[in-house]
């Protein structure tokens, strides 16, 4: 049986430190890459305070300074995302309210790679942003 996002939100697992042997998406051999877990990459999130949005690029270099590393792998992270943003959306089909799930929309925009690959309108992902934008005043 498939696991939840939830579930793989959750699963242990360690982050990594690599060096990189060749290039790798952008990242230039010899570089040291972090690779962070879902987790992490929640708990990132969640520390983002209300009405401030970052870019993919933005929480990797933020990642990358966090664990002194060169920069943070974009295709883990990506993927990583999208796991926090789709447990976020089970918690809330199952009753949680906006306030008590993870944030996602500070970091996934409507028309991001990774938005066009959840389970919501592009509307509800904007609707969200603008609502944090008018009770951050």
């Amino acid at each position: 049986m498939a696991q939840t996002a939830t579930q793989r939100l959750n699963r242990a697992k360690a982050s990594k430190r690599v060096i990189l042997q060749s290039d790798f998406a952008g990242i230039r051999a010899g570089s040291s890459m972090f690779v962070a877990t879902p987790k992490i990459v929640d708990d990132f999130v969640n520390q983002l305070p209300v009405g401030r949005f970052i870019s993919m690029p933005e929480l990797r270099a933020d990642l990358a300074i966090e664990n002194d590393c060169d920069a943070t792998c974009p295709v883990s992270t990506a993927i990583f995302l999208r796991v926090v943003a789709e447990a976020a959306l089970e918690q809330l089909e199952a009753g949680a309210t906006i306030k008590d799930i993870t944030p996602f929309w500070r970091v996934v925009a409507p028309g991001d790679k990774v938005s066009s690959r959840l389970p919501v309108d592009q509307q509800w992902l904007q609707q969200r942003r603008e609502e944090e934008l008018t009770s951050s005043d």
